[in-house]
């Protein structure tokens, strides 16, 4: 496997879930966005349940001062909804690993990649895609196990490539 696919692949950080993440250190490190993803990332597929400790989480960086975009290849009506319910702004439909999606929601926030990071649970489509637009990429453990069979393929892969460059 070539560098470069490599670096398109590996997610800056690994995390089992978003809450883990410390706000605080992005912050001072000199992030000022972050692109989040949907579908077991923050809730489980199809689910429009948020928990509270997501619902803080996204106020808490949302009270430190952080602009947050839901990016979600899920359709309009169920994207829309959770970022109503979390009030930040999204793109639905986003194609990712497509760059434009992500180029679309740093436009929504209004900062540069290099302001920005995404946080997702897969491999091929949230990181591809972040690293693709120049950001900063945190991988999570997918909240549920219920993925469609072609996400199930996919997290194969994606296993074994993290085993390959030591990350899982």
């Amino acid at each position: 496997m070539s560098m470069k696919l490599i670096n398109y692949l590996k997610p800056d950080k690994i995390y089992d879930s978003v809450e883990e993440i410390d706000l605080r250190e992005l912050w001072r490190e000199g992030f000022r966005g972050i692109l989040l993803d949907l579908d077991n990332t923050i809730a489980a597929r199809n689910s429009n349940f948020l928990q509270s400790k997501t619902k803080n989480w996204v106020s808490k960086a949302k009270k430190i001062g952080f602009k947050v975009c839901l990016i979600s290849n899920n359709l309009e009506k169920r994207t829309s909804e959770v970022a109503r319910e979390l009030s930040v702004f999204y793109v639905a439909r986003a194609g990712k690993p497509r760059k434009r999606a992500f180029l679309k929601a740093l436009e929504r926030i209004n900062l540069t990649p290099q302001e920005t990071l995404v946080i997702g649970d897969q491999v091929f489509t949230d990181i591809l895609g972040g690293k693709r637009a120049s950001l900063y990429c945190i991988l999570v453990k997918p909240r549920a196990s219920n993925d469609l069979l072609h996400t199930k393929a996919l997290r194969l892969l994606e296993k074994y490539f993290l085993s390959k460059v030591g990350l899982k």
